[in-house]
């Protein structure tokens, strides 16, 4: 009972010499405010890439029409579509730099469309062309915006082309509108199977159940992840750093043998606990989870895994001046080969091996993988046991005496 108070005692004043740690306070501080920043930068008045469309004779136009309004319900915030109501006003939107491109939808488009797959070019409102596109710069991006403006146009004009071969084909002889009808039955059951026709997984193989599922998620918020398991790391690495010093001054000295394992153990614990905690909040606040037990349950082991590779650490790097001149590469390191913003594995095709001796990497793989939840866990029990170990060794001795 005596030695649970003293443990008890022990935790209650490391979390409050901690707390007086400006690099400790700096980066628990850290965790909300980088995970704040990328949810407001990446908000709803902050959009991506912005596209303006203008149709004439709006209301004339069904496939038009329909494209437009399609278009504009797109929610997402990496492209945003919206619909102006003159051609002079689309243009001022692209030359103010309000929106990246615009899109002239022309009037009587479904002829224009029939004509062009006709190939009856003469009498299209621009050449050989249909829609107009007005920008300031070509940019790769304006050939995406291409991609997504004829898919919304694809199902009419494919059904165009249909039938203007069936009606042309010399394969087929007195093709009448009841065949067309009947052929188009035929395409629309198709069209209409509630069939996945993509299925998508993760590159270690499992499938993908979190990502992807919140389309107003912008791709900024993405790095906060390997961020807070960045700064997770950093605590951690700061209890080890007063781990050292109290050792080496002698601290220890005062301390039973058989609770000194125990206490060191609470060293690395107390700051990558508190740290985990805070980082936990700091991935809902930015909205990048899906399953708040799932990501309860990674942080968990993470925070176990951070603790027992600094054990690790602790016990190879036996001076603090090692230690303190390895902390801000490692840290940088986890930064980069992860990644957590950006990926270097195709101009440094090492990283695929380097990566998996670092921390970082499994807490961003956790959620999705269950080898890198296990591996998580493997590292945490044996940081546990590098603090346990010397305890039951010392009972044995004291038993054989």
């Amino acid at each position: 009972m005596n030695q649970l108070k003293n443990y008890l005692v022990w935790l209650l004043l490391l979390t409050k010499r901690y707390f007086k740690k400006p690099l400790f306070v700096l980066t628990i501080l850290s965790i909300p405010f980088f995970s704040l920043a990328l949810k407001n930068m990446s908000g709803e008045d902050e959009r991506m890439m912005q596209v303006v469309l203008f149709e004439d004779q709006k209301g004339a136009n069904p496939i038009a029409d329909e494209a437009i309004a399609s278009l504009c319900k797109r929610k997402s915030n990496a492209i945003q579509f919206y619909e102006v109501s003159s051609r002079e006003m689309m243009e001022r939107e692209v030359q103010n730099g309000n929106a990246f491109c615009g899109y002239y939808f022309p009037a009587d488009f479904k002829t224009h469309l029939t004509n062009y797959v006709k190939h009856q070019y003469k009498g299209l409102p621009h050449g050989h062309s249909i829609v107009e596109c007005c920008f300031l710069e070509d940019r790769a991006f304006v050939k995406l915006a291409n991609e997504i403006i004829f898919s919304e146009i694809y199902n009419d004009f494919i059904l165009i082309a249909e039938k203007h071969f069936m009606e042309t084909s010399n394969f087929v002889k007195d093709f009448s509108e009841s065949d067309w009808e009947e052929l188009l039955g035929y395409r629309n059951q198709y069209d209409n199977l509630s069939i996945d026709f993509f299925k998508f997984y993760y590159a270690d193989g499992t499938e993908n159940t979190l990502v992807g599922k919140d389309s107003s998620s912008s791709y900024l918020t993405l790095p906060v992840r390997g961020l807070v398991y960045v700064l997770i790391l950093l605590a951690a690495m700061t209890g080890a750093i007063l781990l050292f010093r109290d050792i080496e001054s002698g601290v220890f000295g005062s301390i039973p043998l058989r609770q000194r394992s125990v206490l060191s153990y609470l060293y690395l614990l107390i700051p990558t606990g508190i740290s985990g905690i805070v980082g936990f909040f700091g991935i809902l606040i930015s909205g990048t989870t899906d399953s708040i037990a799932m990501e309860i349950y990674n942080t968990i082991l993470y925070v176990l895994m951070v603790v027992g590779f600094i054990a690790l650490i602790q016990k190879l790097f036996r001076n603090l001046n090692q230690f303190v001149a390895i902390l801000p590469l490692f840290i940088v390191v986890n930064m980069i080969l992860c990644p957590v913003f950006i990926n270097v594995q195709s101009a440094f095709p090492p990283n695929r091996y380097i990566k998996w001796i670092l921390p970082v990497n499994y807490g961003m793989r956790g959620n999705h993988s269950l080898l890198a939840r296990m591996i998580m866990l493997g590292v945490g029990l044996i940081g546990i046991l590098i603090f346990l170990l010397p305890n039951l060794r010392r009972k044995e001795t004291t038993i054989k005496q």
